[in-house]
Formats: structure tokens, sequence, C-alpha cells
């Protein structure tokens, strides 16, 4: 048995270095992109601005917090990564390109604020991985897989497919790091963590929402307010699998 398979970071960073020979041109740039009829040029542009936007942070929060993570496999997994987000804001770039943007699109406020907020946390630093891994990266893969539904096309699908496939790496790094590292912190620290990522979340998702209405949401027939609960709850699945609390601490979280 090698490290690599003792260790599932030590293999997770085995297949970062790999997927650094992915290229840009894997991507057949020749096609013509298609959005669906109800979607105008100016949202598109938007949604993929936001996407890249989003790359972009998370490399820097990668830099930010690589100096402080626990053993030099992890912190060389987050310099792959930061490499990998770097990489999707280009495919990203290219595609607007293709879209004939006349610019980016700022980033959008709420989103922006969960960023910076991130960044500017004081304390254990696996909140901030917490923060990027499993809320904020974690959020950008289901939005990842959901754009495919309802921007249909060939060109964003297969750069899709390469961004689907790292961000899914960086997930997995994320939640078997904090599973060795969250449960060992005090309870109040979790604690504090746990408000402060939910509030995080609540302020860039509500931001979005409001920006720009999900289709789930439409279809949902909830009010925003109460599919925004619905999807937390779902985030608190996330948390606990990451080791913020246990099943029997749970309860006593969700009344925080």
């Amino acid at each position: 048995m090698t490290d690599a398979t003792r260790d599932p970071i030590a293999e997770l960073l085995r297949k970062g270095r790999l997927a650094q020979d992915q290229s840009e041109e894997d991507v057949d740039w020749s096609r013509r992109p298609r959005r669906p009829i109800w979607m105008s040029s100016n949202a598109a542009i938007w949604a993929v601005s936001q996407l890249r936007h989003g790359e972009l942070r998370t490399a820097a929060m990668c830099r930010a917090v690589a100096p402080s993570v626990d053993g030099r496999t992890a912190a060389e997994f987050l310099d792959t990564q930061a490499l990998d987000e770097m990489r999707h804001s280009r495919l990203y770039m290219r595609y607007l390109e293709k879209l004939n943007a006349a610019s980016v699109k700022p980033p959008a406020g709420a989103l922006d604020r969960a960023y910076e907020e991130a960044l500017g946390w004081r304390g254990a630093p696996e909140a901030i991985l917490l923060a990027y891994s499993v809320i904020l990266e974690g959020e950008a893969l289901r939005i990842q897989r959901s754009a495919e539904t309802w921007l249909p096309c060939p060109v964003f699908r297969d750069l899709s497919a390469i961004v689907a496939r790292d961000e899914a790496r960086h997930v997995a790094f994320g939640k078997h790091y904090l599973r060795t590292r969250l449960p060992v912190l005090a309870q109040s620290e979790r604690l504090r963590m746990y408000v402060w990522a939910r509030d995080l979340w609540f302020d860039a998702a509500r931001g979005v929402t409001n920006e720009i209405t999900p289709p789930l949401l439409r279809a949902s027939g909830l009010g925003a307010e109460r599919w925004l609960a619905t999807k937390w709850r779902e985030r608190m699945a996330d948390l606990q699998a990451a080791g913020l609390f246990t099943a029997e601490e749970r309860p006593m979280f969700e009344a925080a």
C-alpha cells in the first residue's frame, strides 16, 4: 500500500498535480455558444461573471490560508487548488468572450462581502477552510451542476465538466482535512464558527436570490425565505459531515 492510498489528502494532492496538465484548449472553442430563448444575454453574462469572480476569490483564499494549515501535504494541495481556480477563471473568461461580453460584470455585492468576511476571520484557520470548502465552494459546485440545466450550451457543458471535476476534488479535500481538525476544537469555538458560517451563507444567498431568482426557487412554489431555510438544512448536513458538530450536538447548534 502506498502513502497516497493510506492518506486521502496525499492522494488528492497527486490528482491535483496531474490536473495541472489540463489546458484551456481542451474545450472546442470553435463552436458558438447557445443560451435558452428565455435567458437574456445580459443575464447569462452576469451569471458567468459571478462564477469567474468566485474562482478568483477562492484562489486568493487558498493562498491566504495555506501557511496556516496543519501539514505540508495540505499546504501543497491548496497551492494546486489555487492554480486550478486561476485556470477556471480563464475558462470562464474565454466563454464570456464567446458571449460577446463587452466587459465582465462586477461581483454581486453579497458574494463579495462573503469572501471578504471569510478572509477577515479571526480565530482558528479551520473556519476559513470551512467557509470556502463547505459553504462557498460546495455551493459553487451545486450551482455549477444546475447551470448545465439552465444554460444547456455544449461549450459551457464542456468547460463545466472540467471545473466540476476539479471542484469535487477541492470539496473532498476540505472534508477530509476538517474531519481531523474540527472535532479537537472546543465546542464553544465550533459553535462560534457555526454562527459565523450560517450568517455568511444567508447574507450571500439572499443577495444572489435578489439579483437572479434560481429556477429551483421558482419551481418550488415557496417564498424566498422558506426556500433559503430549506437549502440551509441541506448545508447543515454538509457541516455535520465535515465534523463541525456531532449528531448529538446538532440541536444545540441549530438553536444558536
